[in-house]
């Protein structure tokens, strides 16, 4: 899988209702998030697998689901 395809992926799953949550609750800066709760992203990290260059690549994009990806 490539970084493109995840980002795309997390984009699809996007929720401007969810970032505002994050925002609210967390603290979180949500300029660069998709709203993509961890619940969500914990499966398609467990598919992802290990790939350090993945994960160079997901923590460069700076989104900041990607990251947790990463």
């Amino acid at each position: 899988m490539k970084e493109k395809d995840i980002i795309d992926r997390l984009r699809s799953l996007s929720s401007a209702e969810a970032r505002a949550g994050m925002a609210r609750r967390y603290g979180i800066d949500t300029g660069r998030a998709f709203g993509v709760a961890v619940s969500t992203l914990r499966p398609i990290a467990r598919e992802i697998g290990r790939d350090h260059d993945l994960a160079h690549d997901l923590w460069a994009s700076g989104f900041h689901e990607a990251r947790l990806l990463a």
